[in-house]
């Protein structure tokens, strides 16, 4: 007669080993990595370049600007992307002067000589979500180069001013909210913005479905089966014969 454990369903095995390697999973890298607070990104009105960089260089006392931005309420942090001269020591960077308005709303930053925390800037964010102007002016005696993304459909509806004319290439800039969150903390409203788009049934519902069906019931069907199994054998134990078959009574 087989032992009770070789007579479990190879799908319960399969289940219990998905189990222990999403738990592996989960404490090795998805737990740090939901629960590590990182900077919130609210809007992107320029992304990065994928496959090749456009450069604008902002003399002293140029203004570049990323026009038509959409610019949430709660977008505090305004991070460029940028770089000196080859010649140019890092601690000799530019002060930049940073201006946003948009529908009556107007805000002022500055940017550190050196950059100190890179090309970012805190600014009071508007009363409502607005569609507005982001402006640089060079401040300082050195050139600054600022990252740009002239990719055909990069930019969306924004675009990208130099000394007031169009540039081919739009400036990247990225909006973040002012406090930093984990991720662990923000799972709803990244569900729903993961399902922004969806049409129909396959929206913030269907998102969160899923993600029970995945982190919950996963785990009680692998404790299931096993136990169905154990069950199931509990109930055919009595008197076998040497093939393994009951003994008629």
């Amino acid at each position: 007669m087989r032992r009770r454990w070789e007579r479990i369903p190879p799908v319960a095995w399969a289940l219990v080993a998905a189990v222990v390697v999403i738990g592996a999973v989960g404490g090795k890298w998805l737990w740090p990595w939901l629960t590590r607070e990182v900077g919130v990104v609210v809007a992107t009105p320029v992304a990065p370049a994928r496959f090749q960089l456009s450069t604008v260089e902002l003399k002293r006392g140029e203004v570049a600007c990323v026009e038509n931005a959409v610019i949430p309420s709660d977008a505090a942090v305004y991070m460029f992307a940028g770089s000196l001269p080859p010649d140019v020591e890092a601690r000799r960077a530019p002060r930049l002067e940073v201006r946003a308005s948009g529908d009556g709303w107007r805000a002022r930053g500055e940017i550190p000589r050196g950059w100190p925390h890179g090309l970012s800037v805190r600014l009071d964010p508007p009363p409502r979500d607005v569609v507005g102007r982001v402006c640089l002016r060079n401040r300082g005696h050195v050139t600054a180069v600022l990252n740009a993304n002239a990719e055909p459909g990069a930019t969306g509806r924004a675009f990208s001013t130099h000394d007031g004319k169009r540039t081919d290439a739009a400036i990247n800039l990225q909006l973040l909210r002012g406090e930093p969150a984990s991720r662990l903390s923000r799972l709803g409203e990244m569900v729903e913005r993961a399902t922004s788009f969806s049409w129909g049934p396959l929206g913030k519902g269907f998102g969160l479905v899923l993600l029970v069906l995945v982190v919950v019931l996963t785990p009680l069907c692998a404790i299931g089966a096993v136990l169905w199994a154990m069950a199931g054998e509990r109930r055919s134990d009595g008197p076998h014969d040497d093939a393994g078959y009951p003994e008629a009574p």
